[in-house]
């Protein structure tokens, strides 16, 4: 089967191992290579600024030119099509079975016997900053028409799809996986010191570690004011933070002015932990890199104050055997519960702060935690991913061939 997975405006690496993605371009990425995996012929492809090709685990990788002319004007209104041309052109020329399109599910035109629309997020979020990437009633005509199933990347996002579709919909949850055997802990011993000790953790101290966007919608500024109280009255107590603000933006999208102003907030309210160098800025972190960190830290926090879709970062903490302390938001508590770390209030920087304190001052109940998570998260895998996608395939291809 010729599948193709369809980024949108995100911002698909020529190198996915060694260069940061967003989730959504991860989760694409892996669940193409699990196909591969499958015998699949599969592709990932994103509008850039040149086109490009490569190759990564035997998926193709294409890079397509944005279309400018692509602006037209329907019953008085300018549709641009110039980040969704690319995508009719490559599909009408190379014969798909399955166009699979993610972060935006606008599918009209695209040319594949089989079309689905994956979702990645609350299709009812509003976002930060400048406009809303909320979808509309058209918008959800438009999938309704256009695409012959829905997969959505939780129970959460689901049921929000299916609010959004009405029942005109053929909706299914597909969770994202984690490759257990590369997050083990075991595997890590020798890096995970090397950073403790350039960190400068000393024994028994406590390493927190936040990954992901740094954006308003993750919560990033209630960790960093929670961190610095901790630290006042905690000498042991370490914040690790991989991650940028451009993790969330596209290809073709000039940096956020607000997101910038949001990162200069955090710093400064981590100014003492930080010049007591017990905060740790990494920027962004290639993939190649998150499982010795995650096996260098002692709990992950998860400080989401939007809906958070699903929180692979959680899952990929739980398989390296570390707690997880995650708002109870979303999709998140589809992952993560009590017996895998701590769900807290989004926003309620007193729980938070409880929570890290709790898992700071009681290295056992991290332990029994951290065992648990590993246990829970074998549950996922991007081979059952891909073979739940596979199902969903072949129900609407047979359903073509009965007609």
């Amino acid at each position: 089967m010729r599948i193709v997975h369809l980024l949108a405006d995100r911002k698909l690496p020529r190198d996915p191992d060694s260069e940061a993605a967003s989730g959504v371009v991860h989760a694409a990425l892996e669940l193409a290579r699990a196909q591969v995996d499958l015998g699949h012929e599969a592709f990932v492809a994103a509008v850039d600024k040149e086109p490009w090709q490569e190759e990564w685990r035997g998926v193709r990788l294409i890079g397509l030119r944005q279309v400018r002319w692509a602006r037209v004007r329907v019953n008085g209104r300018e549709l641009d099509l110039s980040q969704h041309m690319p995508y009719v052109l490559f599909t009408g020329l190379h014969g798909f079975d399955v166009a699979q399109a993610h972060h935006n599910p606008y599918m009209r035109f695209l040319r594949a016997r089989a079309r689905v629309a994956h979702f990645h997020a609350d299709p009812f979020e509003r976002g930060s900053g400048n406009g809303s990437h909320a979808l509309r009633p058209a918008d959800f005509a438009s999938i309704a028409q256009h695409s012959d199933a829905q997969v959505a990347a939780s129970h959460f996002v689901a049921r929000e799809v299916e609010r959004g579709l009405n029942g005109s919909g053929h909706v299914r949850t597909v969770y994202n996986g984690v490759e257990a055997h590369r997050f083990d802990p075991l595997c890590w011993g020798e890096e995970a010191s090397h950073l403790r000790r350039q960190w400068g953790v000393s024994q028994g101290d406590v390493v927190f570690l936040f990954a992901g966007a740094i954006v308003p919608e993750k919560g990033v500024i209630h960790l960093a004011r929670v961190f610095a109280r901790l630290a006042d009255r905690l000498p042991s107590v370490h914040l690790v933070m991989a991650g940028a603000a451009e993790l969330w933006g596209g290809a073709l999208q000039p940096p956020s002015r607000h997101n910038a102003d949001y990162e200069e907030s955090i710093r400064t309210a981590l100014q003492a932990p930080l010049m007591a160098g017990r905060v740790h800025l990494l920027g962004k972190v290639s993939p190649s890199q998150m499982p010795s960190l995650y096996a260098a830290s002692d709990a992950l926090v998860v400080p989401s104050v939007y809906r958070e879709p699903f929180g692979m970062v959680a899952l990929e903490a739980m398989a390296s055997g570390r707690p997880v302390i995650a708002s109870a938001t979303g999709g998140l508590p589809e992952i993560v519960s009590e017996r895998t770390g701590r769900l807290v209030v989004p926003g309620d920087e007193a729980e938070l702060e409880g929570a890290m304190d709790s898992l700071a001052e009681q290295p056992d109940l991290r332990h029994r935690l951290g065992l648990a998570a590993q246990r829970e998260a074998r549950r996922f895998s991007w081979e059952a991913a891909a073979r739940d996608l596979d199902d969903i395939y072949q129900s609407i291809l047979a359903k073509q061939v009965s007609k």
